[in-house]
């Protein structure tokens, strides 16, 4: 899935905030490795990523987020994709928002102690 994100004017739209969701399902009889990510310039950039193992016809919802800053872009097309894989398996349901975003974003990341 991708969306084509429409040029922007600088001095009014600073960054862009992405959320992706989408439904990722093992249809085979063994467990098996999956993952998704948010990317842009054709999956060279990743802004978010997550890689796990489904159970036998097990499924998980999945969220993904990033921000992106149009100023390091150089008003490069900006194409954002979400980006499935499973060995036997679907994805479905799955949507993208991207949000143009005056001003600065701070984007931090919070572990475990």
């Amino acid at each position: 899935m991708a969306v084509k994100v429409p040029p922007v004017d600088l001095e009014r739209i600073n960054n862009y905030v992405v959320f992706g969701k989408v439904l990722i399902q093992n249809w085979d009889g063994d467990s098996q490795a999956a993952s998704a990510r948010l990317s842009i310039f054709d999956g060279f950039v990743i802004l978010d990523r997550s890689d796990f193992r489904l159970e036998s016809i097990q499924y998980i919802s999945l969220s993904l987020q990033g921000t992106i800053d149009m100023e390091k872009l150089k008003n490069n097309e900006l194409i954002v994709d979400l980006r499935c894989s499973t060995y036997n398996g679907i994805a479905k349901n799955a949507s993208l928002i991207v949000i143009g975003v005056p001003g600065n974003i701070i984007n931090t990341q919070i572990s475990p102690p």
